[in-house]
């Protein structure tokens, strides 16, 4: 099991450093790291707002993937804490940025996302065409993802 505690020490050491030697690109990444953890510790209040400083960031340095990056994490809040009319907003952009920069991985998880959210509300036909997506985009990367669209889709089927 992952120690928390010891990586948030070890990302906000991160985070001094790279505020301390003026590396804003690296600061946007560990923000993100450090939302990670949040996350996974169901702090999502502080995950959103370290998401959120890692948006700027990356919008101020003009940097698509880290752009995407920030909304499809803040996207991943939203769904996790059933606010789904913000994880689709979020998940939506993220995907259209991940798209147009051609990674593919990272499209192929926030696929999965929307269908998740599009299954959640109950629109099963945009949630079949997310996770058909995600599936076809799983395959292309070799991504382990793959097996759980496959088992989202059964599911989305048999909702329908």
């Amino acid at each position: 099991m992952m120690d928390y505690e010891q990586a948030l020490t070890a990302y906000q050491e991160a985070l001094d450093i790279a505020r301390d030697i003026g590396d804003i690109h690296s600061e946007g990444l560990t923000l993100g790291n450090l939302g990670n953890v949040y996350e996974d510790l169901e702090e999502y209040e502080k995950a959103l707002e370290v998401y959120q400083a890692s948006f700027r960031i990356s919008e101020d340095l003009g940097d698509q993937h880290g752009i995407a990056s920030a909304l499809a994490n803040m996207g991943s809040v939203f769904l996790v804490t059933e606010n789904y009319e913000e994880a689709e907003e979020y998940l939506l952009s993220a995907i259209e940025i991940f798209e147009d920069i051609k990674q593919l991985s990272a499209e192929a998880i926030t696929a999965h996302k929307l269908a998740i959210v599009y299954f959640s509300v109950e629109l099963y036909e945009s949630a079949l065409e997310y996770c058909d997506r995600a599936i076809d985009l799983a395959a292309q990367t070799s991504l382990p993802l793959i097996e759980d669209s496959r088992r989202l889709r059964e599911m989305i089927e048999q909702a329908e």
